[in-house]
């Protein structure tokens, strides 16, 4: 779905720079990722909204559209959920990868060759599938390299400007094409939780996607955000889904942030593709696919690469 006029659309990613131990649970060895110095910002610029309409958020917001304070004494009184999501299924025969420099250790080499790779190319206020021919070069790491030393990766591509990510797969078809989208921001790089529900409607079905989390106001007057969710909801076979994509204990000044939306996999049902991160030196996009998805879910979380700061 398209919105009437021209959107003006950014992408911010600030990568910071100490780098934090990996969590078990957040990485994914086959397909990792390490990106530097991006900076850049999703911003939706539009007199018309078309498709996407903003409806209030009752079940985490007052009457103000501010979330409800829990007074605590200290972080010891905090209760946070053990929920981590997402899940990832792994789906053989699907590769996700981004244009960028790596670490030694975070990319296995030779993951580009033998697969057809197509880009995700955002231009202006529509995206499209565009077939690159990838590839991958030792280069130097300026982080962990001495002077001579070339320990590091770099994904390339030949005109390949504007690309939000690749991917190769022979588990659905893949051809250069114009794809069916939104320009969605949720409010980044704010860290406050969406106030709204995002409403996108794609082929007859109306999706909802909105966050939630526990805000506490400490003694000292500091604000905690914990157990962050969030979710999306939408009519299945006659019944309503409400599935829960990201969960999350608490966010290290960063907060998940939604970098694209629309049809991916051809099945004229929404896709996404989240930066699922907590922490702000860790970039975590993860690729969320209908086709792949269970009964009783809206998507399926089937890849995601973990990417720290230097």
């Amino acid at each position: 779905m398209r919105f009437d006029k021209g959107l003006l659309v950014c992408l911010t990613f600030l990568l910071a720079c100490n780098k934090p131990k990996k969590d078990d649970n957040v990485t994914f060895k086959e397909a990792g990722i390490h990106i530097e110095q991006i900076k850049e910002e999703i911003e939706l610029v539009s007199d018309s909204f078309a498709n996407l309409k903003l409806e209030s958020q009752s079940r985490s917001a007052n009457e103000q559209g501010e979330l409800e304070l829990i007074s605590v004494e200290s972080y010891k009184e905090i209760i946070y959920d053990s929920l981590d999501l997402p899940n990832l299924q792994v789906i053989k025969d699907l590769s996700f990868l981004f244009l960028s420099e790596f670490h030694g250790d975070e990319l296995q080499e030779g993951v580009t060759q033998g697969k057809d790779w197509y880009g995700l190319i955002i231009e202006g206020d529509s995206s499209s599938l565009k077939r690159l021919n990838v590839k991958m070069e030792r280069s130097f790491d300026p982080i962990l390299d001495s002077e001579g030393e070339k320990t590091g990766w770099e994904i390339t591509a030949d005109s390949a400007q504007n690309c939000l990510m690749l991917i190769a797969t022979t588990r659905f078809e893949l051809h250069e094409q114009k794809l069916e989208d939104f320009q969605v921001d949720f409010g980044r790089p704010s860290l406050d939780i969406m106030k709204d529900t995002i409403s996108l409607v794609m082929d007859s079905i109306e999706y909802s996607i909105y966050e939630n989390t526990d805000r506490f106001l400490l003694s000292d007057g500091n604000l905690v955000d914990a157990n962050y969710k969030m979710y999306i909801t939408a009519q299945k076979n006659g019944e309503k889904i409400t599935q829960n994509l990201i969960a999350k204990y608490n966010m290290d000044d960063n907060k998940p942030n939604i970098l694209w939306a629309g049809d991916l996999d051809g099945d004229n049902k929404l896709d996404l593709i989240i930066d699922a991160s907590r922490h702000y030196n860790v970039f975590l996009p993860t690729l969320f696919l209908s086709s792949f998805a269970d009964e009783n879910e809206l998507v399926k979380c089937v890849a995601f690469l973990e990417s720290v700061g230097c």
